[in-house]
């Protein structure tokens, strides 16, 4: 329940404070008194938008403030143990600040929080009706949430909305992959393709330069054979052999090594000289032995480097290159068909989803029909109490012609598989047509508390607002209302703005809205009335004037309908 309302610094309330009760508050004044400042400042506290020209001073920040006590609700209760809020004598307290610049902070309990916090509370806190809801009331949106919460179906709604959000998710990933599948079984054919060649060349790394060598060697076999030939003869067997000549010196300069250093030294060298001989000629005879002569090794060389180059010439890569993108098209392959078996998981998960989505639509089906009929009977029966003695009411939940999905032979949107449209007749004999084709716009303000009234009965308490839903009402219905809002305040606290002297009179807190013009300036006020004032506002409601039966006529109303209230 609301307990006080502080506004400072707010378009034209310059410094204003509310205390509220139980019951019913109404807020009374001329067209354009301001009003609706008080239920925009509540509303805004509880995570409404803030816009510019709010600011009665620019220079100065606006401070708005509400506090409320804790009543008996379970959803209340279930936000302050989500959000670890401290309560201190079982009170919550709001304030919103609109720095200059329009820079906004909120503050629960004096914790500083964000905005989208300060909305969940005011969804348990607040239930909030205006004039506009009445062109709501034609829409088939509203009309199927205002069954949904009637029939308490929200929570399975949720349900089939993660799984419609899901299935939704998964088709739209499936479709993705499934064009991407398509698109790879031509990449996949020359991968394979690419693979195959590669792997059947069976290639080595340096492979082409160890062949390019041997090809070299092979195709020269001839000369290196005879060269070697001759440097074996030059060297050991010719008259006056390198190697004779050589050691020959090497003994001779041996005999004087020890009278001389140098003359050692060069011995030395010359015997050197002829091991590293020794040692070139061992290994020209070993290249002579490994040279074949056969021209088919050197064709079979010749053939294998050919197809290597050619390989080379055709991925435009050197052999590193080509053999390291051999093993990538493997990988790409291995992938590629892994994708086949997560299509084929996707497939099986989506199939299980639709299913789930079917049932779960039928179901709530179901529970719209049973809420439906339940809820025509309540509404014809209210309605019937507000001077529309004849009316009758009806919902009729049929299947929608389009959605999202077609599954099982149904459509499927978000929000089920079901179209919801209210019906309605004023007058006794007459078909039952669409709302937006029956109702006026009187008839619509009393649909409309009707509803409110219905759906309050099975709600936790909380303030209720109705922002002049009155419109298009008096006489007679004007009292009927007036006591319809009064029975919805026995169970909620109820601030209704109102232009009736009718549901005024059952207040059980009456504040006067007017202006005050200041030199510079005009200001918001805000009047608690006792009795005697009552009396006065309520004879202006009725007549505009404060003349004596108007005064009497506001006694004999405040009377009758407090004593209809007791």
């Amino acid at each position: 329940m609301l307990k006080s309302l502080k506004i400072k610094n707010f378009i034209i309330a310059k410094d204003i404070t509310i205390d509220f009760c139980e019951g019913l508050q109404v807020l009374t004044g001329e067209t354009g008194a301001g009003k609706s400042i008080v239920i925009g400042a509540l509303n805004i506290i509880l995570g409404g938008q803030v816009k510019s020209g709010m600011l009665f001073d620019e220079n100065k920040p606006a401070v708005l403030e509400a506090v409320f006590s804790i009543e008996n609700n379970e959803e209340l209760n279930l936000l302050i143990q989500k959000f670890e809020v401290d309560i201190t004598e079982n009170e919550l307290f709001f304030c919103k600040e609109i720095i200059p610049g329009y820079k906004v902070k909120c503050y629960m309990n004096g914790l500083r929080i964000t905005n989208n916090i300060v909305k969940e509370f005011g969804e348990v806190l607040l239930d909030f009706h205006s004039q506009r809801d009445q062109q709501l009331l034609l829409s088939p949106v509203f009309q199927r949430e205002i069954l949904d919460k009637a029939g308490n179906i929200e929570e399975q709604l949720t349900n089939y909305k993660v799984t419609f959000t899901k299935l939704e998710n998964i088709s739209s990933e499936l479709d993705a992959m499934q064009k991407k599948e398509k698109e790879n079984r031509e990449r996949i054919q020359l991968f394979e393709f690419q693979s195959g060649e590669i792997s059947s060349m069976d290639l080595a790394e340096g492979e082409d330069e160890r062949l390019a060598n041997e090809l070299n060697l092979l195709s020269n076999a001839e000369e290196i054979i005879k060269n070697v030939s001759e440097f074996e003869h030059i060297v050991y067997e010719s008259d006056r052999s390198f190697y004779d000549v050589l050691n020959n010196y090497a003994h001779i300069f041996s005999n004087f090594e020890n009278d001389n250093d140098f003359i050692k030294a060069a011995a030395e060298n010359i015997y050197e000289s002829l091991a590293h001989l020794d040692e070139a000629v061992n290994r020209l005879r070993n290249v002579r032995d490994m040279i074949d002569l056969d021209k088919e090794k050197m064709l079979d060389v010749q053939s294998r480097l050919d197809e290597i180059n050619s390989l080379k010439n055709k991925y435009r890569m050197n052999l590193s290159e080509i053999i390291a993108y051999g093993k990538q098209l493997n990988s790409l392959i291995v992938d590629i068909k892994s994708e086949k078996d997560k299509i084929s998981a996707w497939e099986k998960e989506k199939n299980m989803l639709g299913k789930k989505l079917v049932m779960q639509a039928l179901h709530i089906s179901d529970l719209r029909k049973k809420a439906a009929l339940k809820l025509s009977d309540l509404l014809e029966k209210n309605i019937q109490k507000l001077a529309m003695e004849g009316a009758r009411f009806g919902i009729d939940v049929s299947k929608i012609t389009s959605g999202t999905f077609f599954l099982d032979e149904s459509y499927l949107s978000i929000n089920g598989s079901d179209k919801v449209e209210f019906i309605f007749s004023a007058n006794p004999g007459k078909e039952l047509q669409a709302v937006k084709q029956a109702a006026s716009g009187g008839e619509l303000s009393r649909l409309l508390l009707a509803i409110k009234k219905v759906i309050s009965e099975n709600l936790s308490q909380r303030t209720i607002v109705f922002d002049e839903i009155d419109s298009g009402i008096g006489g007679r219905t004007a009292d009927l209302i007036g006591e319809y809002i009064s029975d919805i305040a026995d169970n909620h606290q109820v601030i209704c703005i109102t232009h009736l002297p009718q549901i005024a009179s059952f207040a059980d807190k009456h504040f006067q809205i007017s202006k005050r013009n200041a030199d510079n300036y005009t200001e918001l006020e805000v009047h608690n009335l006792d009795i005697e004032s009552r009396s006065v506002e309520i004879a202006r409601m009725l007549s505009g004037s404060t003349s004596n039966t108007a005064l009497q006529h506001a006694e004999e109303l405040l009377k009758k309908n407090n004593q209809n209230k007791r």
